[in-house]
């Protein structure tokens, strides 16, 4: 009876530190939603290190320096993202550097 009882505090025991570690293992990156010429105005500023085009007509910039927060814009249905910075008035030369970072995430539904 003894040996249960010491295994099912052992159990509990486990269980507690485990509840304790995941959030921290779990750790998500927070975005916050801006305009997409605020994006732009960061690209020109030489702050995005890089943007992800994402299926829900969302654009995601990881910021320099920002403790690991995004900034997340929505773009129109099937608009190019290139295209709509490039009418926005981003600088040509800061693009052509973000644009060979771009990444498209695949649609998984």
């Amino acid at each position: 009876m003894s040996k249960i009882v010491k295994n099912l505090l052992l159990i509990l025991v486990g269980f507690l530190l485990l509840l304790e570690f995941l959030p921290i293992l779990a750790q998500d990156t927070k975005t916050t939603t801006v305009a997409l010429s605020e994006i732009k105005d960061q690209i020109n500023q030489g702050k995005v290190g890089c943007f992800v085009s994402e299926p829900k007509n969302t654009v995601v910039a990881d910021i320099k320096d920002n403790n690991g927060v995004k900034d997340s814009a929505h773009i129109g249905q099937n608009t190019d993202v290139i295209s709509a910075l490039k009418d926005l008035g981003t600088d040509a030369d800061k693009l052509k550097r973000s644009e060979s970072r771009i990444q498209k995430r695949q649609h998984l539904e």
